[in-house]
């Protein structure tokens, strides 16, 4: 396990090679991994409200609190959320049952949502702070057509369509160092 480490861990650069952030190419870089989940949670919402399931109250009160509450644990959000709704805690079986593999299943799918959610929330806020922040986001357009809101635009013909302004102190193409 220390040889997956040491590959995996760098030192840091140092100081003299760190360039101010004028002169770096992007001033913002965010990892936006999509995992689509099957069935999705509107899927699982829209199946658990034909049978009047508490498990809807459950998704959408996890999935908001989720939203609002960024510290908190999405996983204590549901087992709270679920011993309220349900009268009795999550306890699982071993082996699981099926009920216990559509809980986690449904904990999982709003897991994965809301961290979405939260990555695009915070994207969003970055923009409206800085119209000429240059970001780059790793999410593929193809899965960002799953996402609320989301304009399935590559970021790059984001970026061809409107060139933003040079920031004071840099040169006129963002992937230039200013002199």
């Amino acid at each position: 396990m220390s040889d997956l480490l040491r590959v995996v861990s760098e030192a840091p650069p140092a100081a003299e090679e760190v360039r101010p952030l004028a002169e770096r190419p992007l001033d913002a870089f965010m990892l936006c991994s999509f995992n689509v989940t099957t069935p999705s949670v509107e899927e699982l919402r829209a199946h658990y409200a034909k049978t009047a399931s508490p498990m809807v109250k459950v998704i959408d009160e996890v999935y908001g609190t989720g939203l609002l509450l960024r510290n908190a644990s999405i996983l204590a959000l549901f087992l709270d959320s679920f011993q309220r709704h349900f009268g009795t805690p999550l306890i699982l079986n071993r082996p699981m049952s099926q009920a216990d593999r559509a809980a986690l299943l449904v904990l999982s799918c709003i897991d994965l949502r809301i961290r979405l959610d939260r990555r695009l929330k915070t994207l969003a806020g970055l923009a409206r702070l800085d119209p000429e922040l240059r970001m780059v986001v790793t999410l593929d357009p193809k899965a960002g057509t799953l996402c609320r809101g989301w304009s399935g635009a590559p970021i790059s013909s984001c970026w061809a369509e409107s060139k933003p302004p040079a920031r004071a102190g840099s040169s006129s193409s963002p992937s230039s160092p200013s002199t």
